[in-house]
């Protein structure tokens, strides 16, 4: 159904379109402004829908292909986008922590997708409770925001942050080889570059 509507939108933009070259010197002798903005406004409302739709589809293609549901990669986009967050490095790092399974608990008692623990959880909303880390999207929300801090604590440096998100950051301040050694067993996973 939404590969219909993508055709039929395409058709009537083509159509659009090809009507404002060909006729532009017939239109000349009567347009009025509002016309001429009427069309240019349906025009690129059109084209924002093909945009939308096409985004769509490819959210659809990228959800297939890690064998998830579309809605859980709009979810992992979304809170990617939201702070700031490459979406690919998000995505690379949820797979990696629970392998796209909202209800996984670990032995350290992290929770959900992003694997966040409740005393970490609690820096970015101290009123949560372990069920809430449950919560597909509040798992999620709770996980970029403390990544996006964590990058900006090491001014940027994405192998840092994710080295600090698996093994806390003061470990990673306190300790060189601890450092060293996470960020080549851990962040090189998920940083491809």
């Amino acid at each position: 159904m939404k590969h219909l509507r993508l055709i039929i939108v395409i058709i009537i933009l083509c159509v659009g379109v090809r009507y404002a070259a060909t006729s532009s010197a017939s239109r000349a002798l009567d347009p009025t402004v509002g016309q001429r903005d009427a069309y240019r406004d349906a025009t690129a409302a059109l084209a924002a829908e093909v945009v939308a739709l096409r985004d769509s589809l490819a959210v659809e293609r990228r959800a297939d292909t890690l064998g998830i549901d579309a809605e859980m990669l709009r979810e992992i986009y979304a809170s990617a986008d939201r702070h700031g967050l490459d979406r690919e490095l998000w995505l690379r790092l949820v797979e990696h922590e629970s392998s796209f399974r909202p209800e996984v608990v670990s032995y350290r008692r992290a929770y959900g997708l992003s694997q966040v623990r409740l005393p970490t959880a609690r820096t970015v909303d101290p009123g949560l409770m372990p069920d809430d880390l449950l919560d597909p999207t509040t798992n999620l929300e709770v996980g970029a925001s403390y990544l996006a801090r964590l990058i900006r604590r090491y001014d940027g440096d994405v192998d840092l942050a994710l080295a600090a998100y698996n093994a806390g950051p003061t470990r990673i301040d306190r300790d060189p080889d601890v450092r060293r050694h996470v960020i080549a067993v851990y962040a090189d996973r998920i940083n491809l570059r």
